[in-house]
């Protein structure tokens, strides 16, 4: 039988990474972002994929980000 640890979600634990990112960040190498450094990097990230978006056929929605954005702002 396995165990299974339950972890418990917090606010203030909440971090929006890319997939690459978030599988090599650890509590020994990575220090938690900042708001402002969480809307630069979400805002990094969105402006590579609108340049590797079209070429997948993928369509970007201003809305989605907007409203992510103002989400982290509540949960900060």
């Amino acid at each position: 039988m396995y165990s299974i640890k339950k972890h418990k979600s917090y606010p203030d634990n909440l971090q929006i990474l890319s997939n690459a990112h978030n599988g090599k960040k650890n509590k020994y190498n990575w220090t938690r972002f900042s708001i402002d450094d969480q809307i630069a990097y979400i805002e990094a990230v969105i402006r590579l994929q609108t340049i590797v978006a079209p070429k997948f056929g993928i369509e970007l929605e201003s809305k989605v980000l907007e409203s992510l954005m103002s989400r982290l702002r509540e949960v900060f």
